[in-house]
């Protein structure tokens, strides 16, 4: 270690005797003195530079370059090494000499390095070390002296040798269990001591820690160092809470209070003492951070016992004065902690201000300025910046922002009558912001004084709240006040809270401080939006606390009018926002003034005609008030005009009549009268075609609307006078519209003339006498689809449209007329009436039958209606066979089948269409009758006799003809019509049917047409072949459903179980040891599978088969066959793929049982089937056997031992078993690399198994 004493001599360069020092960071990268600051007192180089992050990364580097480089003369020597005799016996070592050159003893220019031939004494002060050398130097110039000295040539040791992770892991877990060990060790020899001898260990251990923190700190261990110093300073705090519970010095007669605080600033003298000697970083950290906590906690002492919040508001100024003293700490970081406590303390003064010296007279408001006054000791002793204000100062500022306001707030205007207050304290939160607002224009303290601004109107604007609230209270009762319809006097006084207008001026006073904040800061014209807003609200909360309802009304629409007129103003049209603010606010007022106008009948006449006007007036002045908008205003004034005069319209009956006025029916009915209004408006506006396209379209839609309304209500009350009066005028004008050339309206109006002319049907049926509302319905939609074909113009998207209005009205007359609304008679005439229209609608877009628009598609309504007219006469006389309901149906889709092929032309290929026909046709015969075949064996003997017959005679049919394929038809569908019926009647007998048959006779026979149709298609050789496969795989899994029911509701379980899944395991065996198709193959092997999973898992999930084993053992037994014919078929494949699942499902079932269901002979059986399977793996070299029967055999064993190894473990304390563990992990780290090679040979030796 070079001796600090020493002079300074400049330029000295040493080489590092091992490389590891080149990237000590307590060593001087020159000349590898110790370090004692940021320079070095050898050398004099500084390392508090930005170059000396670089110099320890080039030393990185080299020491990488080394190791790699004695890396590879490892390696080299190791592959040129020849053990023979003669190299034994010379003894000769190939070595490298290296000169490497000496300390210079004065300050030399340049290095000085000898050559390397020369020879001489060993270098002082550099020991010669076994350690990688590094390369030489270029030669320099002698030594000032004329000395020429040389090293001693140094041969190189191998590298250190490589640890695993694995080992170093295995060493660090057995230490750590042997630590935990003793610790708990001595944790039970410190609670069995007295009080005396816990207070001399922990003494003990304080000084202990310290000491080793400041050895490790001089054995060149810093990071060690200061982790073992953080637990010094625990232990110091630990001190000072056992003198006080111990009562050492007269402690414990101390208050707690002011004992923590001194003692806090003791520990902290004492470890930042400690810090600077030591050198060590930790404990100054912790004495920045026990300091302000000791100066809070004394502080908070001064306070009396009954004011806590005192005691936090001084302890937060104190601190907050000591943050402000950390511009006099010059480590960054313990400043920064100091500081961030002043803060803290600060925010805790601020926040307990509002509770501080209560027994003081304005004590709130002296304790808000006190704080205030600490803020601004803070952010005067915080360093300004040109780049602008720091988080610290803007924080400052926010709190004296804060403060100040508050001061105000909380100090004087809360201590005032309700009705004072709510307009008091804004007013002095006005004067601060304003303040604040003209202190930004001084250059000094702009920059602070903004945050100080922002932070005081958010207390304005709390401040302002209970004025809002007051006005919003205001509004609820208006609101309240307005809920009946005409119940209110005109003039007559209302009801309201004491402070609205404080609260009114408390928002004018918010209005006027934005107002000045904006100009004195130089932003009016950029938030000018904001002042309108809050001008607005101000005048709105004043017309809201009018003493009368019509005074109320009165100012609603005065404040509409100002704003639609601002609006229109250029000056106040130009300012950003400004037009959306007024919107929000006139929109609202002009809403709120047609709402309260409801609640009088003086009133209403003159409100709604006002807001009629403001509404127009708007559409007028849109191309003003929002020229890139100009569409949408217009558009938005149209629509709010049409709303206003209709609701007048709904409105006016109940008006006259409160008003003592007589309006004779039918137009006192709402309904009727604002039908008839909209229907002769709409008839006007088609004939005023000078109006534009967008009013025209906007004032149309809504009276489409109303029209649409008051017709519908027509409709569905039926109580009204010629109710279907307006629904037929509709009809007549839609007939206009629809004709039109503005298509949105032309559009809107395909969509309600049929049903216009559904309300008018129903309406004249309902009037008419023994008049049936489904028939009326009915006429009405045949009369639509016949009055399109000769009214509607040839635009699509309006035939579409009124196609699927009628084609919806027709469907809803359809659920009205056999929903039972009307006499089962009438049922089949609805119906009847309707089945021409499906065709109607097709013919509007061409041949209903061989056009080629998708409309066509819906002339199958048409047979859908036919038949369920066929159905519904049927029901009517009694008739309850299913097929004589399917059979009709299945003629009517062979007919329509028919037509088709005869229209249409030939594809080339299958004909998607008609095939689903002839199979919609085939199943509709077949799967209903299927269903029912449970109840009957005659049904089911017709059904299989039937399907026998078709499948046999499908093999004598073409495969396609004019595009549909017969074979695969014919024989799907006797195929179905045979397994279906078996299936569903043995499913039946299976759960409990009568029946004199077994519950296998149907499902054999079944499977038998499935193996027959399978091989007459296999040999004719027909296409696709893989119908075959899945005939015979449908038809296997159908005939074990019946015995699968049969077994889970535990008829012969046992034995139905074994021979089902016997037979199953043979078909799956079969499907993999024969290529014939169609046995061969995928589909069968896999549906095999698949049928013995599901039947073997409902057997034992039902618990009908006990033991398990009946259906594990067959089950493993097909997987283990299957799986050992296709490792012999195939070589390539692994035995885990072929034999591992079916050993899995033989061995695993039982092993788990040695826990669930442990009896002795499967206990035995296992065993021995285990050994088997793992003799068999061994001398057959097969992997999955061996590796799945050695794990079976050893959980096996360890389950039958488990009891043992309990008691043996209960026998010992646990905490010894942590150490014996530990020992046991040292001891495999240090045999860890001969037990690797032994288990990495072994590995191989299984890895080369098949």
């Amino acid at each position: 270690m070079t001796d600090p004493s020493r002079p300074a001599a400049p330029d000295l360069r040493r080489w590092p005797g091992d490389p590891g020092q080149l990237t000590d960071t307590t060593l001087c990268p020159a000349c590898f003195s110790r370090l004692l600051g940021a320079t070095c007192s050898v050398c004099g180089l500084r390392l508090d530079v930005a170059a000396a992050a670089d110099l320890l990364a080039a030393g990185v580097r080299v020491r990488d370059a080394e190791s790699d480089r004695q890396s590879l003369i490892t390696r080299m020597r190791a592959e040129q090494a020849v053990p023979t005799a003669a190299t034994l016996a010379t003894g000769a070592v190939s070595s490298i000499e290296v000169p490497i050159a000496p300390p210079p003893v004065t300050a030399p220019s340049q290095v000085s390095v000898a050559p390397a031939a020369s020879a001489g004494p060993s270098v002082a002060g550099v020991p010669p070390t076994g350690v990688p050398t590094p390369p030489p130097l270029p030669p320099a110039s002698p030594l000032p002296d004329g000395s020429d000295l040389a090293p001693e040539p140094i041969a190189t040791a191998p590298a250190a040798p490589h640890r695993s992770g694995v080992q170093l892991l295995l060493l660090t877990l057995g230490v750590v269990l042997l630590s935990v060990a003793a610790m708990v060790f001595l944790f039970f020899a410190f609670v069995v001591a007295n009080l005396e001898m816990r207070s001399l260990i922990t003494a003990v251990v304080s000084v202990i820690v310290l000491v080793l923190a400041w050895f490790l700190r001089a054995r060149r261990l810093p990071g060690t160092a200061e982790g073992v110093s953080a637990v010094g300073v625990v232990l110091l705090v630990l001190d000072a809470w056992i003198i006080q519970a111990n009562g050492l010095f007269g402690a414990d007669r101390v208050d707690a209070a002011a004992y923590w605080g001194v003692a806090l600033l003791v520990v902290a003298a004492v470890l930042a003492g400690a810090g600077v000697l030591s050198r060590l970083r930790l404990p100054r950290l912790a004495a920045s951070a026990l300091a302000p906590a000791g100066v809070f906690i004394g502080a908070f002492a001064v306070a009396p016992d009954d004011e806590v919040l005192t005691g936090l508001w001084l302890g937060g100024m104190a601190l907050a004065l000591v943050g402000a003293a950390s511009r006099f700490i010059r480590p960054e970081a313990e400043q920064t902690i100091v500081r961030t406590f002043g803060f803290a303390g600060g925010g805790i003064a601020l926040a307990a201000a509002a509770w501080a010296l209560p027994s003081v007279q304005f004590g709130t408001m002296w304790a808000f300025l006190a704080v205030a006054g600490v803020w601004v000791v803070v952010l005067a002793s915080l360093p300004a910046s040109e780049a602008g204000p720091s988080g610290w100062r803007v924080l400052s500022s926010v709190a004296i922002g804060l403060s100040v306001p508050l001061a105000f707030v909380l100090g004087v205007a809360l201590d005032r009558e309700p009705a004072t207050s709510v307009w008091l304290a804004p007013l002095l939160v006005a004067i601060v912001a304003c303040a604040l607002a003209a202190a930004t224009r001084i250059r000094a303290v702009r920059r602070d004084a903004f945050p100080a601004l922002f932070t005081a109107s958010a207390v304005g604007v709390v401040a302002t709240l209970p004025a809002i609230i007051v006005a919003l209270s205001g509004l609820g009762r208006l609101s309240a006040e307005v809920v009946g319809v005409w119940e209110l006097g005109a003039t007559a006084p209302r009801d309201l809270p004491g402070e609205a207008w404080g609260a009114v001026l408390a928002l004018g006073i918010a209005t006027l401080a934005l107002v000045v904040v904006l100009a004195l800061t130089e932003r009016l014209f950029r938030f000018g939006a904001w002042a309108i807003a809050s001008g607005l609200a101000t005048a709105l909360a004043a017309a809201v606390v009018l003493p009368t309802i019509a005074l109320t009304t009165l100012g609603l629409l005065v404040v509409a009018a100002v704003a639609l007129a601002a609006a229109a103003t250029p000056a106040v049209r130009r300012r950003p926002g400004a037009i959306v603010v007024l919107a929000a606010g006139g929109i609202p007022a002009a809403a709120s003034a047609w709402l309260v106008g409801h609640a009088s009948t003086g009133v209403w006449w003159w409100a709604v005609a006002s807001v009629l006007v403001l509404s127009i007036a708007g559409r007028v002045l849109a191309d003003r008030i929002a020229r890139a908008a100009a569409s949408a205003s217009r558009v938005l004034h149209v629509i709010a005009a049409s709303l206003v005069a209709l609701i007048a319209t709904v409105a006016l009956p109940s008006w006259a009549e409160a008003s003592g006025l007589v309006i004779p029916p039918p137009w006192n009915a709402p309904a009727f009268l604002v039908a008839v209004v909209a229907t002769l408006a709409l008839g006007g506006l088609a004939a005023a075609r000078r109006l534009s396209d967008d009013d025209r379209l906007t004032a149309g839609a809504a009276l489409f609307a109303g029209a649409m309304l008051g017709t519908s209500w027509l409709a569905v009350t039926f109580f009204t006078p010629w109710g279907w009066a307006p629904a037929s005028a509709l009809v007549v004008v839609g007939l206009v519209w629809v004709r039109s050339a503005l298509r949105p309206m032309s559009a809107l109006f395909a969509a309600g003339v049929p049903l216009a002319m559904v309300f008018a049907g129903a309406g004249i049926s309902v009037e008419l006498e023994s008049g049936n509302v489904a028939i009326g319905l009915a006429a009405a939609v045949i009369a639509a689809a016949g009055v399109a074909l000769v009214t509607l113009p040839g635009v699509a998207l309006v035939r579409w449209i009124w196609a699927a209005s009628t084609g919806a009205l027709g469907l809803i007359a359809a659920l009205v007329g056999v929903s039972g609304a009307v006499p089962s008679e009438g049922t089949w005439l609805v119906l009847l009436l309707l089945t021409p229209v499906p065709v109607l609608i097709a013919t509007l877009f061409g041949d209903p039958i061989a056009g080629r628009s998708s409309a066509v598609h819906a002339s199958w309504g048409s047979l859908v209606l036919g038949v369920g007219t066929v159905w519904a006469w049927m029901g009517d006389r009694g008739m309850e066979d299913v097929e004589s309901y399917t059979l009709p149906l299945a003629a009517g889709l062979l007919v329509s089948a028919g037509l088709l092929i005869w229209r249409r032309s030939v594809p080339d290929s299958t004909a998607a269409g008609r095939t689903a026909l002839l199979a919609a046709a085939a199943a509709v015969a077949v799967l209903p009758s299927v269903a029912l075949a449970g109840e009957s064996e005659l049904r089911t003997l017709v059904l299989v006799a039937t399907g026998a017959v078709l499948v046999i005679a499908g093999s004598f049919t073409p495969d396609l003809e004019r595009g549909v394929p017969i074979r695969i038809l014919v024989v799907g569908t006797g195929w179905v019509a045979a397994t279906g019926a078996a299936l569903v009647r043995g499913s039946a007998i299976a759960t409990g049917r009568p029946g004199d048959l077994p519950v296998e006779f149907w499902p054999v026979i079944a499977l038998v047409i499935g193996l027959v149709a399978s091989l007459l298609w296999v040999r004719d050789r027909t296409q696709p072949t893989v119908v075959a496969e899945a005939t015979l795989a449908a038809s296997l899994a159908a005939a074990a459903a019946p015995t699968t029911l049969a077994i889970a509701g535990g008829v012969d379980a046992d034995a139905r179980a074994l021979v089902l899944l016997v037979i199953i395991g043979a078909a799956h065996v079969l499907s993999t040891a024969v290529r014939a198709r169609p046995f061969a193959g995928p589909v069968l092997g896999w549906t095999s599978l698949a049928v013995a999973v599901m039947a073997g898992g409902l057997a034992i999930g039902s618990g009908a088969v006990d033991p398990f084993d009946l259906v594990t053992v067959p089950i493993g037994a097909t997987l283990v066959t299957a799986g050992a014919i296709r490792l012999r078929r195939s070589p390539d494949h692994g035995s885990w793929s072929t034999l591992g699942p079916g050993l899995a499902v033989l061995l695993v079932p039982a092993l788990i049982a040695d826990w669930t269901d442990p009896v002795l002979w499967r206990l035995v059986a296992l065993g021995v089937a285990a050994v088997v399977v793992v003799v068999a793996g061994a001398v057959l070299r097969l992997q999955a056997p061996l590796l799945l029967g050695g794990g079976v055999l050893l959980v096996h064993a360890v389950a039958q031992l488990w009891p043992w190894i309990t008691r043996l473990y209960e026998a010992v304390w646990w905490w010894l078993w942590l150490g014996i563990a530990g020992a046991l992990l040292i001891a495999i780290a240090a045999t860890y690399e001969r037990q690797m090679r032994l288990a990495r040979g072994v590995l191989r030796s299984i890895a080369a198994l098949r």
